[in-house]
């Protein structure tokens, strides 16, 4: 840990962020060329840019509620147009792996490359069920005149905060580069699936309810929540991956 908390050092003091510089929030700001022909180093470089890849991921996150059920078409088109500086960095950084996979890895480099690569593509995947499927319903919610009660909003928005929460372990996880705090995520799964059980419960009495437009809204309610379920999953895919990664790198 000692030798990888070096190599951070180096990175951050080669490449530092630059703040007085006005870029693109998908502009790279640790994958510099010069590093590939010190691969330790590249790789290193490659987990910062992964890391401000998840830190937009959970921006995009935390501003979907309540966008998503609550929200105006503005608010729903802005967090859809967040999606598109995650992935373009998310291709720039995918880039800079190949580039680094092009030579020969140590069998120790080879697995935690493999490893950022899952973690990277998952980050995306997540963006992307922001921007396609809670959008979307959203949309929907709008196009049908459909109305959240507060009641429904406020148990939705209670999941949401779990699953921005469990995103920003992992996110603390790939900074520290510790197995704990993943560990921690994984055994979130028992308490958030009766969250998730107690949630449907309540719609399932909510459906009773003699209002207008009640299946169209349970409809939209179900969507959010279970894409919410979809995206807490992969996050502990993330955790399960880092545990894996990093625990070997203590080894080492």
């Amino acid at each position: 840990m000692g030798f990888t908390s070096q190599i951070t050092r180096v990175v951050e003091w080669l490449v530092p962020d630059r703040k007085d510089r006005p870029e693109p929030g998908f502009a790279p700001r640790h994958l510099d060329p010069k590093f590939l022909s010190v691969p330790a180093i590249a790789i290193d470089a490659v987990r910062l840019e992964i890391l401000r890849l998840g830190e937009l991921v959970r921006d995009m996150l935390a501003e979907a509620i309540p966008a998503v059920t609550t929200g105006s078409p503005l608010d729903i088109d802005r967090l859809r147009v967040m999606d598109r500086p995650v992935d373009l960095l998310h291709r720039e950084i995918i880039g800079y792996m190949r580039q680094i996979s092009v030579g020969s890895l140590p069998a120790d480099q080879s697995d935690l490359l493999m490893g950022l690569i899952k973690i990277c593509n998952d980050l995306e995947h997540l963006g992307d069920l922001v921007a396609t499927g809670m959008v979307t319903s959203a949309r929907k919610r709008i196009n049908e005149n459909v109305v959240i009660s507060p009641t429904t909003a406020a148990v939705i928005a209670g999941l949401h905060r779990e699953v921005v929460e469990a995103l920003s372990g992992v996110l603390r996880s790939l900074e520290d580069q510790g197995a704990n705090t993943a560990l921690e995520i994984r055994m979130l799964k028992a308490g958030f699936s009766a969250l998730i059980e107690d949630i449907a419960a309540h719609e399932i009495n909510r459906l009773r309810a003699d209002e207008p437009k009640r299946l169209h809204t349970y409809t939209r309610e179900i969507e959010l929540t279970e894409t919410l379920d979809d995206i807490f999953k992969i996050i502990r895919r993330i955790a399960r991956t880092e545990m894996a990664v990093f625990a070997e790198k203590r080894k080492g």
